[in-house]
């Protein structure tokens, strides 16, 4: 497993013992943890609420940055699951790191440090004067470490002056590249100076 995924779960280990304990000394907690006893995949090993992570890469600068209000870990899948997922991917090509993508879903599953998002998925570039605006289909996956992703479903790519639909799509959110695949349409609008 990554380094940093084990720091971040590591925190949040320590963040749900301690919320345990707090909640020992209220009343029985049996009820609110579950527990793998049967090895059962479906039992989760623990659940985070109101989660905030922030990754930094091997130079010690920003990388990403991820919160959800739920997240549950299976670790017997070695399965992150996160509920309502804000990911902002940052940028080091310039003299300072800067926020460059935004990204969100109804829910997402995590494991080998690929994200896989569903329902919703909407990409929010955040850079001055971008060509495209914002991604947005049903699925997606992204590589935390190397920024490549894909979608293998339809994909409406939007911009100050572009509109463009394609069956799928790949990229790399580090190297700004994006590509369109399969039956695409496109529509530009060409402004007057």
């Amino acid at each position: 497993m990554n380094t940093r995924w084990t720091i971040f779960l590591g925190i949040i280990a320590a963040i749900v013992f301690g919320w345990f304990y707090h909640l020992n000394q209220l009343a029985n907690p049996q009820s609110l943890i579950l527990s793998d006893k049967k090895g059962e995949l479906n039992t989760p090993t623990y659940i985070g609420e109101n989660m905030r992570t922030l990754a930094f890469n091997k130079k010690g600068e920003k990388d990403y940055e991820a919160t959800a209000p739920k997240v549950t870990y299976f670790q017997q899948a070695g399965v992150t699951q996160f509920q309502s997922p804000h990911l902002v991917l940052f940028s080091d090509d310039s003299a300072k790191v800067v926020p460059a993508w935004q990204i969100t879903a109804q829910s997402a599953d995590l494991k080998d440090d690929v994200v896989t998002l569903d329902n919703d998925v909407r990409v929010l570039n955040l850079q001055p004067d971008p060509v495209v605006k914002t991604l947005t289909t049903e699925k997606a996956f992204v590589n935390l470490n190397n920024g490549d992703y894909h979608s293998p479903t339809t994909t409406t790519i939007t911009g100050p002056q572009l509109t463009a639909v394609g069956k799928s799509m790949s990229g790399n959110f580090k190297q700004q590249q994006i590509t369109l695949e399969n039956q695409v349409d496109t529509h530009y609008e060409f402004k007057q100076p």
